[in-house]
């Protein structure tokens, strides 16, 4: 099957962004790629234009990306296609250090004890609790060759 396009696909999990063959650029081939009922976009930059799930911001979400520049977080699998070329014009790693992707983490918080019995000191490690937490985690960078082939 020949592909006519290729975007950078960012992906939450595994975190990584990669050159990804297209078929097609309309709406409901991106929608049906991407997995999602309602697509959006906005502008990434002059060249490109970033799609993402337009209904991804709901209760119950275990990740969400900021964009340099854009004040909501974005939620889901994320395309960045050239504007006016069959491929992206522009570096990945450059798209990458735009984005910061962030999940929820669960720490235990431990407890420590000691016990003498007899001769015998006895120390012992018992999960106490667990905190939450949100951390960020770096998008990797998958390099391909050809992305047509």
């Amino acid at each position: 099957m020949s592909h006519a396009h290729a975007a950078y696909l960012i992906s939450p999990y595994p975190p990584q962004i990669k050159l990804q063959p297209l078929n097609g650029l309309d709406a409901t081939s991106l929608a049906e790629f991407l997995d999602y009922t309602a697509v959006d976009s906005i502008r990434f930059d002059a060249n490109h234009t970033l799609y993402f799930d337009d209904e991804g911001l709901h209760d119950g979400i275990d990740h969400y990306f900021t964009l340099e520049g854009h004040s909501d977080p974005l939620v889901g699998k994320l395309l960045i296609i050239a504007n006016s070329s069959n491929a992206p014009l522009i570096q990945m790693k450059e798209v990458a250090n735009r984005f910061k992707l962030y999940r929820p983490v669960i720490d235990p918080v431990m407890k420590s004890s000691r016990a003498i019995i007899d001769d015998l000191v006895l120390f012992t490690n018992t999960v106490d609790r667990f905190e939450a937490r949100i951390a960020s985690f770096d998008i990797d960078v998958i390099d391909q060759k050809d992305p047509f082939a």
